[in-house]
Parts: C-alpha cells; sequence; structure tokens
C-alpha cells in the first residue's frame, strides 16, 4: 500500500481518473456523443451539405476541395456552411476533406465538457462519434 501519492504509479492514477469520470457521469448525467438535440439539428443541416457535395461530384466528377465552391449554385449561401458558437453547445460549423473517392463531412459542437465530433463517410453513408 502507498504511503503517500508520488508512490501511486501511472496506472493507478488512470484508474483513479476513469472511476471519477465514471462517477460524475453517473451523478450529473452524460450525453451520448452523436445523440441529442444539438447533434439531430447538425444531421439535419448537414443533409443539403452532403446533397450538394455528392451533386457536385456528378457535375465536376471531383468533389470540392472547399465547401465555398458550393455556393452559389448547390447551396443557396455560405450561412449553410458557415461557423456557428459552439462554447455554447451550438455547432460549429462543417469542414469537408475530400479525398479521391470519398469525403468525410464532419461537425463539432460542444455538451457539458465534452467536445463531440460528428463525422458523415461518403463511402458507408453512415455517421461516426467521438468525444
Amino acid at each position: 500500500m502507498p504511503k503517500n501519492w508520488i508512490e501511486f504509479s501511472l496506472d493507478d492514477m488512470r484508474r483513479l481518473a476513469w472511476l471519477v469520470g465514471l462517477a460524475a457521469c453517473s451523478f450529473f448525467g452524460c450525453e451520448t456523443p452523436g445523440k441529442g438535440p444539438v447533434a439531430e439539428e447538425g444531421y439535419r443541416q448537414a443533409a443539403p451539405v452532403i446533397a450538394a457535395i455528392d451533386k457536385f461530384r456528378e457535375q465536376h466528377g471531383r468533389y470540392p476541395g472547399k465547401l465555398q465552391e458550393l455556393v452559389p449554385h448547390y447551396l443557396s449561401h455560405v450561412r449553410q456552411v458557415a461557423t456557428f458558437d459552439s462554447r455554447r453547445g451550438n455547432l460549429q460549423g462543417f469542414e469537408c476533406y475530400p479525398e479521391r473517392d470519398q469525403y468525410e463531412l464532419a461537425f463539432i459542437y460542444y455538451s457539458r465538457s465534452y467536445e463531440n465530433i460528428c463525422m458523415y463517410h461518403s463511402n458507408t453513408k453512415k455517421w461516426n462519434f467521438a468525444y
């Protein structure tokens, strides 16, 4: 048994941090990444952006290098791809990561003390989540 904090191993400290985090989530409640009203709003706002990216590729044979290339022919205004105030829980906006045969579209939002990243993958047409 350690006599003071200095004798705790790094693994012991990680276990303690994990237990404290688990207790905090149990007590205060933690949102599941990719769930909840802010995430749902992100998916809703992403739908026309995804459609515009796909239509751009159909017509140009490539994905746009930047989302601003979609305005005004595929999206009516730049606000559809603009940045939101994410520190208050609102969406931070969209980022597109094009590759040759696929792309990823991401948005970030904050819930409690977590940064939640929602990433759409064009090859699977599914969203993945991280925090």
